[in-house]
């Protein structure tokens, strides 16, 4: 998946008709999800990373461990897309779908 022609680094997206729902984690731009058909609702909500992963501090001799750092990130799809979602896509069959869009925050 991408916004303006660059792949997305992290994400989440999920198709819905109404009745049924599916969707899945978006990882560098790519994602596989199981769809209903039909069309679709498709609600997304895209992160680009801001800088490098942490260092993993390791906890002292009983503490609890620490909980996993986390790369940081910024948000770059809007946030209607998620909120309030008005961009369809028809599934007719099982296949592979590439997905583009435009606007991102800035």
């Amino acid at each position: 998946m991408t916004i303006d022609g660059e792949p997305i680094d992290l994400g989440i997206i999920q198709f819905s008709n109404g009745v049924a729902e599916g969707g899945g984690n978006v990882q560098e731009g790519k994602y596989t999800a199981k769809v209903p058909t039909g069309e679709l609702t498709v609600r997304i909500r895209a992160y680009r990373y801001t800088g490098p992963m942490p260092k993993i501090v390791e906890p002292k001799p009983g503490d609890p461990p620490p909980m996993p750092p986390q790369r940081p990130r910024k948000e770059c799809s809007d946030r209607s897309l998620w909120e309030n979602p008005t961009m369809k896509v028809t599934v007719e069959k099982k296949g592979v779908y590439d997905l583009s869009f435009e606007n991102p925050v800035e």
